[in-house]
């Protein structure tokens, strides 16, 4: 056929599922199993982490009902009673008892409140009696005020940005108010070190005879967002039918430095992947702009293959 060509070369899979090795085997969507021949490009797949927390300095100081947020805050030593928690008719807390570790800095503001409320009280009944002390007291007011939003306001979100930089996090939107916006990799429940990845897998596929590929990326310089060729489900079956050994496609894949990057994927049938011998080592989620470079695409970990033992 025009559209076959043979291919002999290795391939690769990154995934951070755990799984036997001997059980890959083509997916349930497609019936079939996506490889490409660059390691980078298939550690791509592996994801950074698990999750991502897009959140806001407050949200990691204040008391929460969210598992991730508590999780945090007590990675961070805040501890709040949860049973203190009084909630209004939409289920938000409205009041609470302060964390202990905010519990001294809550009580300066408590009292400088107090003190305000009490001066503004004053100054309002001595206004029409001497407008001078009155104003004199206003201005008092103001600087208390002033002190308690600026000074002890500030308290909680310094901390939570002190210990996010601690760990080389930088905000992704800095606030005048220093209520930055942050994205956080959780890592069981934990934000890790600024640069952690999550743990997963690279697998290679070495075929033990040519395979025959169908070939879908004559005619097309890149993968069509609007209808991406990973979803042509009916010329899959077809070419399954047709007993070829997988499909050659342009694709897309997430990096996390270049965004949406095409590559070519090969997509191995049931009858492919069982002509292919495999190993695999631990990788992770690698950055694709020093591969795409010089295009060698092949990181330490696929470079470790060698000594390894096949499956």
């Amino acid at each position: 056929m025009a559209n076959s060509y043979l291919f002999d070369g290795l391939l690769y899979h990154g995934t951070s599922e755990r799984f036997p090795l001997s059980d890959l085997r083509p997916g349930g969507y497609d019936q079939l199993c996506w490889t490409t021949p660059h390691p980078a490009i298939a550690q791509t797949y592996i994801p950074t982490a698990g999750m991502k927390l897009y959140t806001f300095t407050d949200t990691l100081w204040k008391p929460s009902t969210d598992k991730t947020i508590i999780n945090v805050q007590r990675q961070f030593k805040i501890f709040y009673d949860l049973s203190s928690f009084n909630f209004d008719g939409c289920s938000r807390i409205i009041s609470y008892c302060p964390a202990p570790l905010f519990l001294a800095i809550a009580n300066k503001k408590s009292h400088y409140s107090k003190k305000w409320f009490k001066i503004q009280d004053l100054a309002k009944k001595l206004k029409d009696v001497d407008g001078k002390k009155a104003y004199q007291l206003h201005k008092l007011a103001e600087e208390i005020w002033g002190y308690k939003e600026k000074t002890l306001g500030l308290y909680e979100r310094n901390y939570i940005n002190q210990q996010l930089l601690k760990l080389g996090y930088k905000p992704i939107q800095s606030m005048f108010d220093k209520n930055h916006q942050w994205e956080l990799p959780i890592n069981n429940g934990m934000v890790p070190r600024n640069g952690w990845r999550q743990p997963g897998r690279l697998i290679q596929l070495k075929p033990l005879r040519t395979l025959n590929i169908f070939n879908h990326t004559q005619n097309k310089d890149c993968c069509e967002l609007d209808s991406p060729d990973y979803h042509n489900l009916e010329l899959f079956a077809e070419i399954t039918k047709k007993g070829f050994d997988g499909i050659k496609i342009h694709d897309l894949c997430q990096s996390n430095d270049m965004g949406n990057f095409g590559h070519i994927s090969i997509g191995l049938t049931p009858k492919g992947l069982s002509a292919c011998q495999l190993q695999e080592v631990s990788a992770v989620h690698r950055d694709l702009q020093p591969y795409y470079r010089d295009r060698s695409y092949h990181t330490p970990e696929s470079l470790s293959f060698n000594s390894l033992h096949i499956i």
